[in-house]
C-alpha cells in the first residue's frame, strides 16, 4: 500500500515537473485577466466658479442621461460653487459633463475642467 501510494505521488510530481519544462505557466490565465482590468487613472484640476456662489455642480465620466432623460450615472464630484478641487479618472476618459443645477450641462476636455457659470 505504501508503495501504491509512493509511486501515485512520485507520478504526480513528474508530471508536474514536466510541465514546467515545457514552458507551460499554470497560473498564466489568471495573471492575463488581472492584467486586462488595470485601469490607470490621472489627477485632473476642477475650477468652477459663477456668478453667485452655491451653485450645485456634479461632475460627471460619461453623459448622465439616458435617451428619456433620466439621471443614469453617479457624479465623481459633487460641490457648490466656488469648487477648486482635484480628481481622479481614467486615462481612457476623454470628456467630462458637468451638470449644473440639474438642468444645464457643461462639457469639458478631460484634461482639466475649468468654467465660469454666468
Amino acid at each position: 500500500m505504501k508503495n501504491l501510494f509512493f509511486r501515485i505521488c512520485l507520478g504526480l510530481l513528474v508530471f508536474t515537473w514536466s510541465a514546467c519544462l515545457d514552458g507551460k505557466d499554470l497560473h498564466g490565465d489568471k495573471q492575463d485577466d488581472n492584467e486586462e482590468q488595470s485601469v490607470e487613472y490621472r489627477t485632473i484640476t476642477v475650477s468652477i466658479t459663477s456668478d453667485r456662489d452655491g451653485v450645485l455642480c456634479q461632475l460627471y465620466q460619461t453623459y448622465p442621461f439616458d435617451e428619456k432623460g433620466n439621471l443614469i450615472a453617479s457624479p465623481c464630484l459633487k460641490a457648490y460653487t466656488p469648487v477648486s478641487s482635484y480628481v481622479q479618472i481614467p486615462t481612457t476618459v476623454k470628456t467630462l459633463y458637468v451638470l449644473v443645477d440639474k438642468n444645464k450641462i457643461y462639457e469639458s476636455d478631460a484634461t482639466e475642467v475649468s468654467l465660469h457659470i454666468k
